[in-house]
């Protein structure tokens, strides 16, 4: 396939595929490219299947705590900052 396959094609192989790695080869993209990819089609309403396997478990507390501390910030204020980051981006969604 091409290197920059056409949204049917990367549609018809993301389908006939097992995981991202095999998408990734067949289409000469990398893995986090064929991810991003995905992501943005399930986001424009294209329910592309879901591939089983390892998925890593973020611990959001954490998270939150590192990114806090790195920012010099609290846990409360990143939770406000994300919580509004969600609500504008379902405005910007609807529009």
């Amino acid at each position: 396939m091409m290197a920059r396959p056409t949204v049917q094609q990367f549609i018809e192989t993301w389908e006939k595929s097992d995981s991202v790695g095999q998408v990734a080869d067949k289409t000469k993209l990398r893995k986090s490219t064929v991810q991003a990819k995905a992501t943005q089609l399930r986001k424009l309403g294209i329910p592309l299947k879901k591939f089983k396997g390892a998925r890593h478990r973020i611990n959001i507390e954490e998270a939150l705590e590192v990114l806090a501390k790195i920012r010099g910030t609290s846990v409360a204020t990143l939770k406000k900052e994300a919580a509004h980051s969600r609500v504008t981006r379902r405005r910007r969604a609807r529009k």
